[in-house]
């Protein structure tokens, strides 16, 4: 029952989100500052080109 609120939950976040601009959205994980989606976004695809180039 808890997972039907939890995704209750992930979906009304993801339509407030919706429209919204990568770079207005903060993000922030275990304890690290704050940074843009944008740059979340540009940084894992930097990593995916890196580990790409090296297989």
């Amino acid at each position: 029952m808890e997972k039907k609120q939890i995704v209750h939950e992930d979906e009304s976040v993801e339509s407030m989100l919706r429209g919204t601009p990568p770079s207005n959205i903060l993000v922030s994980f275990a304890g690290e500052p704050a940074r843009s989606l944008a740059e979340l976004q540009k940084e894992r695809k930097r990593r995916k080109k890196e580990r790409g180039e090296e297989r």
